[in-house]
């Protein structure tokens, strides 16, 4: 029951100097799942549909790497009529928020 979503996204880098390199994000996308298919989606409700991100890179002398990010994936509901197999009705609501954090360090060899 998923369907095609438009997907915007706005990112941007600065280098404050030749150690340190700033980056945020911002991402809109619409809802994949309607609401007459909460019930299928359970399992993933992949309903989230802004999301920000922050990362830093420090690189080293030597050529190496330290990146930190973080991401926050803003809360986000839907709800729809319960699929009830053995009659009866209800209301079901999914809903997602989401928060990631990140460390990667590389190195020239």
């Amino acid at each position: 029951g998923w369907q095609d979503v438009d997907v915007w996204k706005l990112g941007a880098a600065y280098q404050y100097n030749q150690h340190w390199t700033l980056r945020a994000g911002y991402n809109h996308g619409d809802n994949p799942i309607q609401a007459r298919d909460v019930t299928f989606n359970m399992i993933a409700p992949g309903v989230v549909k802004d999301h920000a991100t922050l990362g830093v890179t420090y690189l080293t002398n030597a050529g190496n790497e330290l990146t930190v990010s973080y991401m926050h994936a803003f809360e986000n509901t839907v709800s729809g009529s319960t699929i009830a197999t053995f009659g009866g009705s209800g209301t079901d609501t999914i809903k997602m928020y989401q928060n990631s954090l990140g460390v990667a360090y590389s190195w020239k060899m």
